[in-house]
């Protein structure tokens, strides 16, 4: 279908790739230039990871990723990737001495996504010209910032790890539709896949999917074998290699949250039956072929199972019923996605269909090389699509996988447009068709969402007054507690990282609890301070499910008088704690240790 000239990117069409995205990414500055003033970063985890930067910078050691200023003294355990944190250190590292920290950590902020975004668009561009061709593959590339659901993880000022994901698994995709050299497709595969892992967990269901592609095709080709073997033995090294390097515990504990002992162990195994499948028999016999696959699946699941048994429960096994009732279940990306409302599942889950759809009609009328492409595509976009599904936040890749398909389902139907005779039918078909082949036809769905009334204040600009008190330990809810240690000198009890779950379960339980219990808990902490943002949903909800608990006095204008109101402008609470004034102290201490034993 596709000539062989068009399989890679050409001149023509990486020049107008990087003119869209120059002139997309001057517009997002633009359209986000109020929060890049006041340097409003769109999530928790924007802040902490900007502050894990400056912590390593100021000379934390590379391999102790916890924050010390989150639960202290023992600080707070995080499960995150230095990986991430090396770009972001590195722009601030070389541009410090020119314009200064601060200037320094702006344009790094800012410039870092969008070189993400310019890089994913380039690889959805690459693939499409592979597949639908050179033509269209400008169109694929759009798709990236055009996407819903795709644009706020490559917005500026978004230097988590999301981004990262979606350059990695699109580099994935691009290797395994490489069929000119076999053996580097496995190995650029296998180096994707092993930096994706290390960055995130969530890519494992893809990554065990492209592994099952390979295998499949091994067991109707032998000659796939080489493929199979360097992809796997790249994943299991590289992982291997990754891990000692950022965390090396991950050699001697069980660690479901990460890449960690049963997963090596897993990797390992499925190498060493790769590295054994070049046995005579398996190449000559499709049957002995799919018993050896069939062993080595159980014997890899045996392994995984026996060395981590409460990594069958999820990275998440370890939170208590209130933990994750009150948080966890309350994420909204964690959630499946027609939990997120029906725009946004047809909005997202529309254009993954559609790119679905356009996979399977271009892998039946494909032939040859072209056919296994297009299978390939074809295969990751539905395991993409149905990650996606159980959990919103993975449809970054699902519409990024979807791009190539999407293309292809607009260059059939322009095709047709563009033969129809009668003029104002044809230019609503060619714009019918090129809508169709990116995300832009799905956005309106997103209305369906909208529900009417006022927008509440989330405290934008009033957290660097905390910086005017005395440096001490603030307790304040999870969703705020990192950018309080990002933008003053204080300290918190929790953040939304599961891996500090015992500080998350006593934060939930105070704010939800009565104001003795919160007394004591405060108290038995130190905390200096009590800060809430009243128009944030987590201290809403806390007041919702307990009308009569502390954060819904605190919402209420009845605070407790051990409390003594110090600061905030109507947006931020700011109380003091005192000791000082008498209370139940009996109920209060009998309240911490009924929750103790309660969370033992």
């Amino acid at each position: 279908m596709t000539p062989a000239a068009s399989a890679t990117l050409g001149r023509r069409e990486f020049a107008l790739i990087a003119i869209l995205w120059a002139l997309l990414a001057c517009a997002f500055v633009f359209i986000n230039r109020d929060s890049i003033a006041a340097m409003t970063l769109p999530d928790a985890d924007d802040y902490l990871r900007l502050q894990q930067v400056r912590d390593w910078l100021a000379g934390q050691g590379w391999l102790d990723i916890t924050q010390h200023r989150v639960n202290p003294p023992t600080g707070g355990l995080l499960h995150w990737s230095r990986v991430v944190d090396l770009p972001i250190a590195a722009g601030i590292a070389l541009l410090t001495p020119l314009v200064g920290q601060p200037m320094a950590e702006t344009i790094t902020l800012v410039a870092l996504p969008i070189i993400v975004m310019g890089l994913a668009m380039l690889l959805a561009g690459a693939i499409a010209a592979r597949l639908p061709g050179r033509v269209w593959a400008p169109v694929a590339a759009i798709c990236i910032p055009f996407s819903s659901i795709i644009y706020p993880q490559v917005m500026p000022l978004r230097i988590d790890h999301h981004g990262w994901q979606l350059v990695l698994a699109l580099t994935l995709l691009w290797a395994l539709t490489d069929e000119t050299n076999k053996r580097r497709s496995g190995i650029v595969a296998g180096l994707a896949a092993a930096f994706w892992l290390n960055i995130s967990l969530e890519g494992l269901p893809v990554i065990t999917c492209a592994a099952l592609i390979l295998g499949m095709r091994w067991l109707f080709d032998a000659r796939e074998l080489p493929r199979l073997k360097t992809y796997l033995w790249t994943l299991t090294l590289a992982s291997f290699a990754l891990e000692t390097t950022t965390m090396p515990s991950a050699w001697i504990l069980a660690e479901c949250d990460r890449i960690s002992q049963p997963y090596l162990a897993t990797f390992a195994v499925a190498s060493l039956a790769a590295a054994t499948a070049s046995w005579p028999r398996l190449a000559s016999n499709w049957r002995w072929r799919a018993g050896f696959a069939a062993l080595t699946g159980a014997v890899a699941g045996a392994v995984f199972a026996s060395i981590g048994p409460a990594c069958l429960s999820g990275p998440f096994a370890a939170l208590d019923p209130l933990t994750t009732t009150l948080w966890l279940d309350r994420v909204g990306e964690s959630k499946p996605l027609l939990e997120r409302g029906l725009g946004a599942f047809i909005a997202n889950g529309g254009f993954a269909g559609l790119g679905c759809i356009g996979a399977g009609i271009a892998a039946t009328l494909s032939r040859g090389e072209q056919r296994l492409r297009w299978l390939t595509v074809f295969t990751l976009t539905i395991a993409a699509s149905a990650l996606m599904l159980a959990i919103s936040r993975t449809g970054a890749v699902a519409h990024g996988f979807a791009a190539a398909g999407a293309a292809f389902l607009g260059m059939t139907l322009w095709q047709r447009a563009r033969a129809i005779n009668i003029t104002v039918v044809r230019v609503l078909g060619t714009v019918f068709a090129l809508a169709i082949a990116t995300p832009v036809l799905m956005l309106p769905a997103l209305k369906l969402d909208l529900k009417p009334g006022v927008q509440r204040r989330t405290c934008a600009t009033s957290y660097t007054s905390l910086a005017t008190l005395p440096p001490s330990l603030i307790f304040s809810p999870i969703d705020i507690g990192p950018r309080i240690v990002v933008q003053s000198p204080h300290s918190v009890v929790a953040t939304g990282h599961h891996r500090n779950h015992a500080a998350m379960h006593d934060l939930i339980a105070t704010f939800a609890g009565s104001s003795d219990f919160a007394r004591a808990q405060i108290t038995a902490r130190r905390a200096a301070y009590v800060v809430v943002c009243p128009g944030a949903a987590e201290v809403r909800n806390y007041a919702r499910v307990a009308p009569d608990g502390f954060a819904a006095q605190l919402l209420s204008d009845r605070a407790p008088t051990w409390l003594r109101r110090v600061g905030g402008n109507g947006e931020l609470l700011v109380f003091a704690v005192d000791t000082n004034t008498p209370g139940d102290d009996l109920r209060g201490r009998l309240a911490l240790s009924t929750a103790s034993d309660t969370r033992s």
